[in-house]
């Protein structure tokens, strides 16, 4: 069961982003409590879901690694490590536009939406009358949130090597530009309460803390030329072309290095918080230092577009 339900979500939520992803190879992996992906590329189609006229234009994540506990896996720390994203997204090409595609895409969107909604109304509306439907429905609810949520508050996650880019070569021919962001490093784990990862969090706490942060985040918007542009790069060879282009000399940097401590804390009482000072969830985010540089290729080109 749980090779199936691991399988299930990987699939979901992963194929929709990643090319050739096979849930067969998974389930063999998966006997091992350990599974491992490498050099898988981003699909183009993968921003579809999000309803925004992007598409990827080439890009792979170098590593993927899921650990699972599987003899424990609703109280032992659950660990996903990913490395090396690369990625370059660009508008989508009118000349290559396909009207039944979108038509296609915004449709499944729109059922999803209604799906969702129906779902919520034959619950909340079948509880009064305790319809089959609703019972049913409310215990698997009840069941798969309970096992979520002790995932999630056991989940330690770490993405290392991050490199997107936007290239846009055709709103502006005359005026072609790329922007993107680089962060080193990422982290997110479970934490006590003086905010001392741990891993050992009881069902009887009422309170679960979790800090996420943030390494060396840096935002650029240079000029495109020839020599610059990722997009046409096949994912094999964006590593490399991406990793020339890392160099300060090729990049207008709007930022300087941001690294940032988010703290998350969240109340576990099932019973429904009537106090308007006790939030469910409370984030405190402190940046240790954000410096801005600003030029007049970063000033001029965002200026033109928002006056287009």
């Amino acid at each position: 069961m749980l090779n199936e339900l691991i399988t299930w979500v990987l699939n979901t939520y992963l194929g929709k982003y990643l090319e050739n992803f096979n849930p067969a190879q998974l389930s063999i992996a998966l006997v091992s409590g350990e599974v491992e992906l490498e050099n898988v590329p981003i699909r183009r189609d993968a921003l579809r879901s999000f309803g925004i006229p992007v598409e990827a234009l080439s890009g792979s994540i170098g590593r993927i690694k899921l650990q699972i506990p599987v003899r424990q896996f609703r109280t032992s720390p659950w660990s996903i490590v990913i490395e090396r994203v690369y990625g370059v997204f660009g508008p989508k090409n009118l000349d290559e536009w396909d009207n039944d595609k979108e038509m296609e895409a915004e449709y499944a969107y729109k059922v999803r939406v209604l799906d969702a909604k129906e779902a919520n109304w034959r619950v909340e509306n079948g509880c009064k009358t305790e319809s089959y439907y609703s019972l049913s429905y409310s215990n698997w609810i009840n069941y798969g949130t309970s096992i979520a949520t002790n995932i999630l508050e056991n989940l330690e996650l770490t993405i290392k090597d991050v490199h997107l880019r936007y290239e846009d070569p055709l709103t502006m021919p005359d005026l072609q530009h790329a922007a993107g962001i680089r962060i080193n490093s990422i982290s997110a784990q479970s934490c006590d309460c003086n905010w001392v990862p741990s891993s050992k969090n009881s069902d009887k706490q009422k309170v679960s803390f979790k800090i996420l942060e943030l390494n060396d985040f840096r935002l650029y918007w240079d000029k495109l030329h020839l020599k610059n542009v990722c997009g046409s790069v096949n994912s094999k060879e964006l590593l490399e072309k991406m990793n020339e282009l890392c160099n300060f000399d090729h990049h207008n940097f709007l930022t300087n290095s941001i690294n940032a401590t988010l703290k998350f804390k969240r109340e576990r009482c099932k019973q429904p918080l009537r106090s308007k000072t006790r939030p469910r969830v409370s984030c405190d985010v402190l940046f240790h230092q954000v410096n801005l540089s600003l030029s007049d290729v970063s000033i001029h080109v965002p200026l033109i577009y928002i006056y287009i």
